[in-house]
């Protein structure tokens, strides 16, 4: 015997309740982002590794921008970036996971 239209939507909904929302779609923890910079500091022209392997995540970490603090950019876990002009600046890492939460990390260099 065919199953009405109402019926199927009852049984799908029924369905959908037990089983609940997936993990991930309730996951609104930010990652937690780990910044280190090699060297931190030293005259300029200065190099500096940017790494971010650090960052943790429950359902793992998808995306790292960087703001070097002196209007550059970049993104990636690991990213060399060489300051031109001596003085502090401050650094910072945003991490996202694929839920767009994030969290964020800053160093002065």
């Amino acid at each position: 015997m065919p199953f009405a239209a109402s019926t199927f939507i009852a049984l799908a909904a029924l369905l959908l309740a037990s089983c609940g929302t997936p993990p991930a779609s309730r996951d609104h923890t930010p990652p937690t982002a780990q910044l280190v910079a090699y060297p931190s500091s030293g005259a300029a022209p200065l190099s500096v590794r940017f790494d971010a392997t650090g960052s943790r995540d429950d359902v793992g970490v998808a995306q790292h921008q960087w703001s070097f603090g002196d209007g550059q950019s970049g993104s990636g876990a690991i990213v060399n970036h060489v300051y031109t002009s001596q003085g502090a600046v401050l650094a910072r890492l945003i991490a996202s996971d694929v839920l767009g939460n994030q969290g964020s990390a800053q160093q002065t260099i």
